[in-house]
């Protein structure tokens, strides 16, 4: 709704949608939507990348993700795991997971994350995916165990935990994001103004900090870099969508 009500706005400057992987790459694929977010939106600027992590109930006996495995090979459907709904990052993340290693682990999607990650923490579901920022507070009290992480190379604030890739699955890589952009129709001048502004903030070490602190990675690039990071996320993701045979329940 949100982006809905961007896309139908003055396309003056002054309405702008901070848009993730959702949105700009998943629904598309995944949803009939009002809108084509690459026709009515018009990229402004990538704000920054963000790790998600692997967590597990603690009283779920594995420490690392070829343990995990094994279990959920043991017992084929018996996990479960949860997400903030069917074609979410949370879920694609770990669809992808189980198209490369061929597990069966049942999905509980949520209508958003918070209650799944009550859920993981209550021990209600073995598992989920949840992007670092919010899953970062309860990792160190053991609430949940971080198993591994899914971008390329380790997160800094977890230098401990693995990739997914490092944790044998090669090749595996599932990274959300975050940036701006505006309605179509915006004046290029306006654009490019917070275009700007946007990476003169990024590359300002005390904001950089404050991002990685929060589990995020600043990702300044041009406005024609952004719309191709956009268009190649979405193709990946509606590729997965028809592998893996996924719709909207």
């Amino acid at each position: 709704m949100g982006t809905e009500a961007v896309v139908r706005s003055a396309p003056d400057g002054y309405t702008l949608l901070m848009g993730s992987t959702g949105p700009l790459a998943i629904n598309p694929a995944l949803l009939r939507l009002a809108y084509n977010p690459g026709r009515d939106l018009v990229p402004i600027a990538m704000i920054s990348t963000v790790a998600s992590v692997l967590a597990v109930h603690p009283s779920v006996p594995v420490r690392n993700l070829g343990e995990l495995l094994a279990m959920a090979r043991a017992k084929p459907g018996e996990l479960n795991y949860g997400s903030s709904g069917t074609g979410s990052a949370q879920h694609f993340f770990m669809e992808l997971l189980k198209q490369m290693t061929g597990v069966d682990i049942t999905h509980v999607p949520y209508r958003c994350t918070g209650p799944a990650m009550v859920d993981t923490i209550g021990g209600r579901l073995a598992m989920m995916f949840d992007t670092m920022p919010t899953a970062l507070p309860h990792i160190p009290g053991g609430r949940v165990r971080a198993i591994a992480v899914t971008t390329a190379r380790r997160d800094p604030v977890l230098p401990d935990v693995l990739t997914i890739a490092e944790s044998g699955v090669t090749g595996y890589e599932g990274v959300g994001f975050y940036g701006l952009t505006a309605p179509a129709g915006t004046p290029a001048a306006i654009i490019d103004r917070l275009h700007r502004e946007v990476n003169t903030s990024l590359v300002r070490e005390a904001f950089r900090v404050r991002l990685v602190a929060q589990g995020t990675e600043p990702a300044p690039m041009t406005q024609e870099a952004f719309r191709g990071f956009i268009a190649t996320n979405r193709k990946r993701w509606t590729r997965m969508l028809r592998d893996g045979n996924i719709r909207v329940d």
